[in-house]
């Protein structure tokens, strides 16, 4: 089962994440803040 949290800024969507990932050993969490981070050093810089 695949699920995808969409919404606005500060919604609150990593934190309901967090939750579901801490039900599951098998979940799979792809964040775009997380992915910025490790590309640019800081997860607010959106790049070109």
């Amino acid at each position: 089962m695949h699920h995808f949290l969409i919404g606005l800024p500060g919604s609150g969507k990593s934190t309901f994440a967090a939750q579901l990932d801490s039900l599951n050993d098998e979940s799979i969490i792809i964040s775009p803040d997380r992915i910025r981070a490790e590309l640019y050093g800081n997860e607010s810089i959106q790049g070109n």
